[in-house]
């Protein structure tokens, strides 16, 4: 259960517990001595206003006087021949005989020479801490909606601070805390704020490095180039060779190169219809996105051109909804490999002895691309066989 809901349910139950055992100690200890005592009192004076009304005094006009149901009857309350007849008590008070019966709208009845005084009132002498349960659930119920708004007011920072760090996780690492309310919720926004300022700052600059390091690494890379060149006349094959290692590096520094901009924010995104059917060759529907038509194509790209590497076929690509899938028919990959395939410089174990001219970040690349135009991307294996990647673009 939530601290939302638990919370304000403890907080109820500990004053409900402490207004019972009030209840009960009021009620044993103070208010049944003090009932028996007033009872008592009420049978002197039910027995005063019989002789009152003995002496010729009107029942009508002491009713009216004293706030009591007076009234004469040839037998005693509520009738010999009654059902609770058992239940009324029989007395003798100031030498006369009375029958009443304690409980809600007491009635008294007096024996006198003019026949029965039966005197009643609404007051419930008997057990009147029974009238305080309907107050206890009053104020067991009160004090729940007060702890519930107390404990949603206390628990609103956790919820913005649990949403900042939603953000932040989704990659919004300039979202801060507001610095306000007292001073403790400031003090965790200000530690929040400057745990998110250190965070982008450690990530800025390994981005920036990896930039730069991307940018620089292309002059030597140039100049090894032509080397090879220079080496194609005496010695082709070793030319052949460390030119395909080139190429390769060429492709991992370009590949770097271009993550790197895309963390840092570098890139401005084209704001356009494009159509992703039109995008893949042959495939015959239409899907439409709106954002950088370069940056989608190079995602597509980077998927087809996986699938020809590692599945040993092209892959098809069809549309459902918002997502846009890509499908080929290889050998698939370990279950435990699939969380990691848009990871920088992941390969699955299967993949790692054939040479495959990857760069290794390609699926990095497929998933900042998607993430940037406000979708995710996800990776599971086809039951018949093969890969199948979902670019969801539903969001």
């Amino acid at each position: 259960m939530s601290l939302r809901r638990s919370l304000p349910l403890v907080i109820a139950a500990l004053v409900g517990l402490t207004v019972l055992l009030a209840w009960l100690v009021a009620g044993g200890a103070i208010l049944k001595p003090f009932a028996r005592q007033v009872f008592k009192q009420h049978l002197h004076t039910a027995v005063h206003i019989a002789a009152e009304v003995e002496a010729g005094e009107s029942p009508d006009a002491l009713a009216e006087q004293l706030g009591f149901r007076i009234h004469v009857a040839p037998e005693p309350p509520p009738g010999p021949h009654a059902p609770d007849r058992q239940r009324w008590v029989e007395e003798t008070v100031e030498g006369r005989d009375v029958v009443f019966r304690p409980g809600p709208r007491n009635v008294v009845g007096v024996q006198t020479s003019v026949g029965w005084v039966v005197i009643g009132h609404d007051l419930e002498l008997d057990r009147p801490w029974r009238r305080l349960g309907l107050f206890h659930l009053l104020i067991f119920g009160g004090v729940f909606l007060l702890a519930g708004l107390i404990v949603r007011r206390a628990l609103a920072p956790l919820d913005t601070t649990r949403a900042a760090m939603e953000r932040m996780a989704e990659g919004d690492l300039d979202h801060r805390l507001p610095d306000e309310g007292p001073q403790e919720l400031r003090q965790a926004a200000g530690a929040f704020n400057a745990l998110a300022d250190r965070v982008d700052g450690m990530l800025r600059t390994e981005r920036e490095l990896m930039a730069g390091l991307s940018h620089e690494l292309r002059t030597p890379l140039t100049r090894l180039q032509l080397e090879a060149a220079l080496l194609e006349d005496s010695d082709p094959e070793r030319a052949a060779a460390i030119r395909g290692d080139l190429d390769e590096l060429g492709a991992l520094i370009t590949e770097m190169l271009a993550l790197s901009r895309m963390q840092l924010g570098q890139l401005e995104l084209a704001d356009e219809e494009v159509d992703l059917g039109q995008l893949v060759e042959h495939s015959g529907e239409s899907f439409t996105v709106r954002g950088d038509r370069t940056l989608l194509k190079r995602a597509l790209d980077n998927l087809l051109r996986n699938a020809r590497l590692h599945a040993g076929g092209e892959a098809r690509v069809h549309f459902e909804g918002r997502l846009c899938i890509v499908e080929d028919e290889g050998p698939g990959v370990p279950p435990e490999a699939l969380a990691r395939l848009f990871e920088p410089f992941f390969r699955v174990d299967t993949s790692r002895d054939r040479k495959t001219g990857g760069s290794g970040l390609g699926g990095m690349i497929v998933r900042q691309v998607v993430e940037l135009h406000g979708g995710s991307v996800r990776a599971e294996n086809r039951a018949e066989g093969g890969l199948r990647v979902i670019l969801d673009f539903s969001r």
